[in-house]
């Protein structure tokens, strides 16, 4: 039986070259390299795919802080309406910013209250949680500038829900804001002006109850003061069960 006769490189390449379509040989350059054979691929002179025009513009960096801060109010707020109108018990009511806790059978095989549940069956994102420099600098500020700080945020929370039609929960604000304006100083001084931007970017993703909470926790405020607080809340939140009872 005879034996095939030794390929050489150069005759591979011949009949490899010759078994390659005419278009594809033209785009590409075969070498012979430390034993293997490589293909060599023209570079494209096409040119780059255009940009689609239906592609959304791209914001630019000049954005106002306080621009940026209305646009958060204004998308928080949006939301609201749907899951308000969702609400099935009372506990639900005024979702997420003046809701009760996370009902733990809501969302298993159901809760026995039903209607009459005094927590909340809708669903929560997960909570924003102070760090250590924003827990310091809350600690820093006295009552005046923590009253201050939430008088702001809730006075453009509770405007902003009346400018989208959301009346009720503007309504539901109204006494916690009058509670809190003769407490509340005209600046804050005791931290960095850069402090004072973080902490009003973080309370921005808070809901109005986690905001209050997490302001009062840390900051030095009066425990009667605060306990007033907290029992005006909890008085609305009554007066809520009982209009949907």
């Amino acid at each position: 039986m005879e034996r095939a006769p030794c390929m050489t490189p150069q005759v591979f390449f011949e009949a490899l070259r010759s078994s390659i379509s005419l278009a594809r040989a033209i785009a590409m350059e075969l070498a012979y390299e430390n034993t293997f054979i490589t293909v060599r691929e023209a570079a494209s002179t096409a040119s780059p795919m255009r940009r689609s025009s239906s592609m959304p513009v791209l914001r630019g960096t000049e954005r106002t802080e306080v621009h940026g801060q209305e646009e958060e109010l204004q998308r928080q707020v949006e939301g609201l309406g749907a899951q308000i109108g969702l609400a099935k018990n009372v506990g639900s009511q005024y979702h997420p910013e003046l809701c009760s806790r996370p009902c733990a059978f809501a969302f298993g095989r159901g809760c026995p209250q039903g209607h009459h549940c005094k927590r909340c069956h809708l669903g929560h994102s997960p909570q924003v949680k102070l760090d250590k420099k924003q827990r310091a600098w809350l600690t820093a500020m006295d009552q005046a500038e923590i009253f201050c700080l939430l008088f702001t945020q809730l006075s453009a929370r509770a405007e902003t829900a009346r400018a989208t039609g959301l009346t009720d929960l503007a309504s539901e604000l109204v006494p916690l804001l009058r509670l809190m304006q003769p407490l509340a100083g005209s600046n804050i001084q005791s931290v960095p002006a850069a402090a004072v931007k973080n902490l009003t970017k973080y309370l921005g993703k808070c809901a109005c109850k986690m905001m209050i909470c997490q302001a009062m926790s840390y900051g030095r405020v009066d425990g009667q003061i605060r306990d007033t607080i907290r029992k005006e809340f909890w008085t609305l939140r009554e007066k809520s069960f009982v209009s949907l009872a």
